[in-house]
């Protein structure tokens, strides 16, 4: 795995295609350092309108490794799924050769955490973003999209695609 140390990092693109040092975000999440700040840092550069870059694909062997042992939220699940999901629409980057198997082996220890979340998820955004990654991870993009839509997404497909008041 890239060290959190490794000059690569300020130079990786992030969700707005320009250069983001995740590196300190997630040193800090390690740390255990105001979650909830550092969650919304992440979801504001990793992924921005559908666009993910190099940066958002090396977060996820970070967060994998960071959260193996600790306590879990949607957070985690829904911005792996996010990245996981926008990684493969758009003019997103392909994941470079020097992360695919770790990302690759993230994926495979992220489905396995959530799998084990998923008895203790209460209904709403813990357990959506949980079966959401899972989908996402086994390559079925359109359920993990309607899994991690919000109400008024659903409503929105509900009425205009499927006819439904």
């Amino acid at each position: 795995m890239v060290s959190l140390d490794d000059p690569i990092w300020p130079t990786l693109k992030g969700g707005y295609r320009t250069p983001y040092d995740a590196s300190t975000v997630l040193k800090q999440i390690a740390g255990g350092d105001d979650l909830e700040a550092c969650w919304s840092e992440l979801w504001n550069n990793l992924h921005h309108q559908g666009d993910v870059g190099e940066a958002s694909y090396a977060a996820v062997p970070q967060l994998a490794e960071i959260f193996a042992s600790r306590s879990r939220d949607w957070n985690l699940y829904a911005l792996i799924a996010v990245i996981e999901m926008e990684r493969h629409y758009h003019d997103n980057p392909p994941i470079p050769e020097w992360i695919a198997a770790e990302y690759t082996e993230a994926m495979h220890r992220i489905v396995r955490m959530a799998a084990a979340d998923l008895p203790s998820c209460a209904r709403g955004p813990d357990l959506e973003a949980a079966l959401g990654v899972i989908a996402a991870a086994k390559g079925d993009l359109g359920r993990a999209q309607l899994i991690l839509s919000g109400d008024d997404e659903i409503e929105e497909i509900l009425r205009d695609y499927l006819g439904y008041e």
